[in-house]
């Protein structure tokens, strides 16, 4: 009888640890899923800086400002003429 006990206890004990290692695996590959999503959020963040810069640097020099507001189709209206 005991050593039907103590084979039942080593048999799940050694499902406890797959079990564990699975869940390492796991962890890992979760980590390594966050390191590749924090790498992108500082690309993304270094392209927003750059633009934020470029436009600094636009605003600071009036001699370099484009006519940034014409060029958009939705600021622009035409006026109507009324003929009597």
């Amino acid at each position: 009888m005991r050593a039907l006990i103590e084979s039942q206890v080593e048999g799940i004990k050694d499902h406890v640890n797959i079990c564990i290692e699975k869940m390492e695996d796991d962890v890992q590959c979760v980590k390594r899923e966050i390191e590749g999503i924090e790498i992108k959020i500082k690309e993304v963040e270094d392209k927003v800086q750059e633009k934020i810069s470029d436009m600094e640097k636009i605003l600071r020099e009036p001699d370099i400002k484009p006519n940034i507001f014409l060029a958009s189709s939705e600021l622009t209206y035409s006026r109507l003429i009324v003929k009597s």
